[in-house]
């Protein structure tokens, strides 16, 4: 979809103010950002823009001052395009009061004017700022936030709106989001409000002792040969190990890789110790039974027990087996995570396809919960979801396991392009050809 809208006059925007574009230090941006919109997204961050510029991009920083003080920020990156124009990118722009139209459209006239001179072919915006509010199954609240007329106010200035497409194909970021809210809630409250079959998942794998561990950069080759196993399984491409590299480099101590696993000892002493207790138990009902055989409360105990034991014995053969193909430890799942001020990102995962019987995944999502709790983080963020509901969605599976935490939907409002001289139009044509 691509909305366009009138054009307002752009030129007379703060003539009767103080206000001067500007370009900003990477320090006064860093500031700003900081001071002013510590909840905003991770993609506008310094880091980011770091990682942009890791990977070839030009990065700059733009804002409006009034009285020499910042009342608005953003900003660009930039690659070629065409040979000789380049393509701009407001990642989660702009930081200012969006309400504030003659702001926005002062920023949009000097940003315009600048990029065109610095050979700008055109500039996307996909704004911080959430669609229409939505539950948990993604259907819109009654009564909820609407924010569809930021959509007019881009628009007005010449931007074209391009929605937000339910794929992942078409939007420079996701535009779709899940997120659990951790802002007064207790451990116990978001417990009982998980799924069912998430507290059961959780419970065993504290029953088999799984252990989480933090990797050092020098073990993010576990990572990356699982991925590399599951891009294989699933018949995806893989990311190169180069990827996290510059992923680490841009983030540093933000981002965490986190990997779930089971000492096969321990693993193995414990369930011995189950067998030893559940045949004493047997014994002692066996007991009981000689002298009643017609108990039906001990013939029940019995046949549970029984039960137990078979399949406790049955993963004392797998576990064997297991320590054969893998050795002691079995590496089983392992998640990349981003930790900033106000939320945790759960960004990556990867997961051995052999070894799913352990529930891991579900292990490292309640471990990095209680955690981001307990440091007072706001939101615990799934990230994304393509924002197809469909059954039929390929990514519908994705969709319920996040679902099962039971926290909501966030919708972008989507992706804006400001074309920035005439040669876009042939652009974009050449482009659907």
């Amino acid at each position: 979809m691509i909305v366009k809208g009138r054009k307002e006059n752009m030129a007379a925007a703060g003539d009767n103010k103080a206000w001067v574009f500007c370009r900003l230090s990477e320090e006064e941006y860093r500031e700003f950002r900081e001071k002013n919109y510590p909840n905003s997204d991770f993609l506008n961050t310094v880091e980011a823009m770091n990682l942009k510029e890791s990977n070839g991009w030009r990065v700059e920083y733009f804002g409006v001052k009034d009285d020499g003080d910042i009342i608005a920020a953003t900003p660009i990156c930039s690659i070629p395009v065409m040979k000789v124009y380049r393509y701009y990118y407001a990642s989660r722009g702009f930081l200012m009061d969006m309400d504030n139209r003659e702001l926005l459209t002062f920023l949009t006239k000097n940003l315009k004017d600048t990029l065109a001179k610095q050979k700008g072919l055109y500039m996307v915006v996909d704004p911080y700022i959430f669609l229409v509010e939505r539950d948990e199954n993604g259907n819109i609240v009654e009564g909820g936030y609407d924010n569809s007329r930021y959509i007019d106010n881009f628009c007005s200035l010449g931007y074209e709106y391009y929605g937000s497409p339910t794929d992942y194909s078409t939007a420079a970021y996701v535009n779709w989001q899940f997120v659990l809210d951790l802002e007064g809630k207790s451990k116990d409250e978001l417990w009982k409000a998980f799924d069912q079959s998430n507290r059961t998942y959780i419970n065993k794998t504290k029953n088999q002792g799984i252990e989480i561990r933090e990797l050092a950069e020098d073990e993010y080759h576990i990572f990356t040969d699982m991925e590399n196993r599951t891009a294989e399984r699933r018949g995806f491409a893989a990311r190169e190990s180069d990827f996290y590299k510059k992923l680490k480099a841009a983030y540093g101590d933000k981002m965490s890789v986190l990997l779930a696993y089971i000492d096969l000892d321990q693993y193995d002493a414990k369930l011995k110790e189950e067998v030893d207790s559940l045949e004493k138990e047997l014994e002692s009902i066996n007991q009981v039974l000689q002298e009643n055989p017609e108990s039906k409360k001990s013939l029940g105990r019995q046949k549970e027990a029984d039960k137990q034991l078979v399949a406790c014995k049955k993963r004392l053969n797998e576990s064997k087996e297991l320590r054969e193909r893998y050795g002691r430890v079995l590496n089983i799942s392992s998640s990349i995570f981003l930790n900033f001020d106000v939320e945790v990102i759960y960004l990556f995962s990867a997961n051995e396809g052999d070894l799913r019987q352990f529930a891991a995944p579900y292990a490292i999502q309640w471990y990095t919960i209680q955690k981001a709790l307990d440091e007072g983080k706001k939101r615990y963020n799934f990230y994304g979801i393509s924002g197809n509901f469909s059954k039929d969605a390929d990514d519908y599976g994705v969709f319920e396991y996040k679902r099962a935490f039971r926290g909501r939907v966030e919708q972008y409002i989507g992706d804006f392009i400001l074309p920035l001289r005439g040669m876009y139009k042939v652009y974009r044509f050449l482009k659907r050809k």
